[in-house]
């Protein structure tokens, strides 16, 4: 018999200067919930719409601050973009695009939270990183993110955007911030 180990999957991360972000580079306010995700539709970024625009009816405002490839899918991006205008909920979304991993870091160290609303999900790198940083990550109920989840973690049904607005909304309210 032999005997097996895990390997868990653990990002390389640069914790020097964490503090230093720099805001006006980025355009972020004091508060932010950051989405480190390529646009892809399976990452869901439609629920960040319909959440924003909750968000918006209950007189509740804070900023969602996006970073990753948008060339990769410009149709999804450009459809994500014009649905954000229509909608008048620009002042919600701030989109970064591709920046150095070292301000990925600084960006979830930072926020108030990291949200991966993925539909399906193969091991994200973003959750382990918010881990490794104990921010507070708040996820689609998806078996692998059960599997990843850290006490700071909070689910959401995947399509349920008022489920995820109560979240954001009570995050002010929890004790663990």
């Amino acid at each position: 018999k032999k005997k097996i180990e895990i390997l868990k999957f653990v990002p390389t991360l640069n914790l020097n200067g964490l503090k230093n972000l720099n805001r006006k580079k980025y355009n972020l306010n004091s508060e932010y919930l950051y989405t480190p995700n390529q646009f892809w539709p399976h990452k869901n970024h439609e629920i960040l719409i319909k959440c924003a625009n909750e968000l918006k009816k209950r007189n509740y405002y804070i900023q969602f601050v996006l970073s990753g490839d948008n060339s990769i899918n410009k149709e999804y991006f450009e459809h994500f973009i014009q649905k954000i205008k229509k909608l008048n909920l620009t002042k919600y979304f701030n989109y970064v695009g591709m920046i150095p991993n070292k301000d990925v870091s600084k960006l979830i160290f930072n926020s108030k939270a990291v949200i991966n609303p993925s539909l399906f999900e193969g091991w994200n790198t973003g959750v382990e990183e918010a881990k490794i940083l104990k921010k507070k990550t708040l996820l689609s109920d998806i078996m692998v993110h059960r599997e990843q989840a850290s006490k700071n973690s909070f689910f959401f049904k995947k399509k349920n955007h008022k489920q995820l607005a109560k979240i954001i909304i009570n995050l002010k309210k929890d004790k663990r911030i």
